[in-house]
């Protein structure tokens, strides 16, 4: 069935609500979600932060929604719309105003968050939702 792109309007007709609804990636059921430790995540969901810096490039994930998820709940959702990988250090830093990591990561002779998930669409839950966190998840959490 296909869903135009239309404004979901609370029931007693108060305010606007973020979330659209749309064919696509946006429709389907989120199955996936990212597991983003503070204050990141709070940067992500206020809109300071747009670039999540990981070490493991997930090519999978390009364009689907996800679920944000920090300390056992569901903070909110994004849309992965592309990895960048940084080649470099100068290029890190360039993007230091959208992924906000501090300088040490740019020292450090490990240099191994090479790959920004850039994130776009992002929904900030006003009641977080708990979620069942499987043993040993890290990263990426199936929901």
């Amino acid at each position: 069935m296909y869903w135009p792109a239309v404004p979901i309007v609370k029931c007693l007709g108060i305010g606007l609500v973020k979330h659209y609804q749309s064919e696509g990636s946006l429709n389907k059921k989120i199955d996936v979600g990212l597991i983003i430790l503070e204050p990141h995540i709070s940067n992500i969901l206020n809109g300071h932060k747009t670039i999540e810096l990981r070490k493991m490039n997930h090519k999978k994930h390009i364009g689907k929604k996800i679920a944000l998820l920090q300390g056992g709940m569901i903070r909110g959702y994004a849309v992965i719309e592309k990895v960048i990988h940084y080649k470099s250090k100068s290029d890190l830093i360039k993007d230091q105003k959208k992924h906000r990591a501090s300088e040490w990561m740019y020292d450090n002779d490990d240099f191994s968050y090479r790959y920004g998930y850039v994130l776009k669409h992002v929904e900030k839950l006003e009641n977080p939702k708990p979620y069942k966190h499987p043993q040993g998840a890290q990263i990426w959490v199936k929901l």
